[in-house]
C-alpha cells in the first residue's frame, strides 16, 4: 500500500468543514458593567442632591448611597469635581436627547412645528431638571461665563433656524442663525427662571415663548 495513503498508526486528516460566518451583531451594544456602575454613582449623586444638596454631601455619602465602597468611587472618578463634570454631561445629554426626539417627531418640512417642538420641549425639560441644572451650571465649579453658541443644544437650534431660512420659511433679516439661536435660548432660559422664581409651573410658557420667538424669524 502506498505510503502516501497512510502513515503507520495515523489516518489521513479530514478536510475541515467550513461553517457559514456568524451574522454580525447590529444595533447598540449593551452597556458594560463599568458603564452601569458609573451610571449608578451618577444617579446616587443626583438623589443626594435632591435630598441634601450635593455640595454638602461627601464622597463617602455618595458611595454609600450607591451601595459601593469608597474605593470604587475613585475607580470611576478621580475627584468630586470629576463627578460634577459627569453630572453636567448627564444633564446636557438628557436635555438634548429629549429636544432632538421631539423635533424629529415632526415632519421634515413642518418648520413652524419643528421649531415649536424645540422650544416647548426645551422649556419643559428645563423645568423638570432645573435642580440638577442649577447645581452643575451655577455652582462654584462652573465658570461664570460660557459661550452659548459653542454648546451642542444651541448649535442644534441654530441648524434648525438655518435650515428653515434656507427653505424660505423664515427670514432673519441678514442676522446669523447662531446669534438668533443664542438669543432665543437666552430668552427661554430667562423666562423659565422667572416662572420658577415665582413658583409657577411650565403651563403654557413653552408655547408662549415659541410664539414670541417666531417673530424674530420673520425678519
Amino acid at each position: 500500500m502506498s505510503g502516501r495513503a497512510f502513515i503507520r498508526g495515523k489516518r489521513p486528516s479530514a478536510r475541515p468543514v467550513r461553517r457559514p460566518p456568524r451574522p454580525r451583531a447590529t444595533g447598540p451594544l449593551p452597556p458594560s458593567k463599568a458603564d452601569l456602575r458609573r451610571a449608578q454613582l451618577v444617579q446616587a449623586a443626583i438623589a443626594l442632591m435632591v435630598d441634601e444638596g450635593l455640595p454638602e454631601s461627601s464622597i463617602d455619602d455618595i458611595a454609600a448611597r450607591a451601595g459601593v465602597a469608597k474605593g470604587t468611587f475613585y475607580h470611576y472618578f478621580v475627584s468630586k469635581a470629576a463627578l460634577i463634570d459627569a453630572l453636567r454631561s448627564h444633564f446636557s445629554d438628557a436635555f438634548q436627547a429629549s429636544v432632538v426626539a421631539a423635533v424629529d417627531a415632526r415632519p421634515p418640512g413642518d418648520w413652524d412645528g419643528r421649531f415649536e417642538a424645540w422650544i416647548v420641549t426645551a422649556t419643559e425639560a428645563y423645568f423638570d431638571m432645573h435642580a440638577l441644572h442649577d447645581l452643575v451650571f451655577h455652582g462654584p465649579a462652573m465658570p461664570q461665563r460660557q459661550a452659548l453658541d459653542d454648546t451642542d443644544i444651541v448649535r442644534h437650534l441654530a441648524a434648525l433656524v438655518a435650515e428653515g431660512q434656507a427653505s424660505g420659511a423664515w427670514h432673519l433679516g441678514g442676522e446669523e442663525p447662531a446669534r438668533v439661536a443664542a438669543l432665543i435660548f437666552h430668552a427661554m432660559h430667562g423666562m423659565a427662571d422667572d416662572a420658577l422664581a415665582a413658583g409657577r409651573s411650565a403651563g403654557q410658557l413653552g408655547p408662549l415663548i415659541a410664539r414670541l420667538s417666531k417673530r424674530m424669524l420673520a425678519g
